[in-house]
């Protein structure tokens, strides 16, 4: 009896059996091809990440070196500012050396002019 029931319902359980095994199959597959997908767009993501951060890594190391290049070039613009300030010190000293000179001599020669005019 339980086996006549088997053999009439086997016809329409076989196919039902078989399409739930299809999905769950399927959904299996489909769903680790998502994680796939996904893997493979995180793997893209930490490309464009690292591609960045060596782009990054690179510029530093430039602006690092003309940084550099600057404070060499401002320490020499200092240096000779120091130069231009002392030379500038002693061209002040001897233009008031020479402008006492020019008042002696022209003191001098009003003597001589008066001397003459005598």
């Amino acid at each position: 009896m339980i086996l006549d029931i088997l053999r009439e319902l086997f016809p329409w359980l076989s196919p039902i059996i078989a399409a739930f095994a299809g999905w769950a199959f399927g959904r299996r597959k489909q769903n680790a091809e998502a994680t796939g997908g996904e893997l493979e767009n995180v793997e893209k993501g930490l490309e464009i990440y690292r591609k960045m951060k060596e782009d990054f890594v690179q510029w530093q190391v430039e602006l690092r070196k003309e940084l550099e290049a600057i404070k060499q070039e401002n320490e020499t613009l200092k240096k000779k500012l120091e130069d231009f300030v002392k030379k500038e010190k002693e061209l002040k000293s001897e233009n008031a050396s020479l402008k006492r000179r020019v008042g002696q001599l022209e003191s001098e020669i009003k003597e001589i002019r008066n001397e003459r005019s005598e």
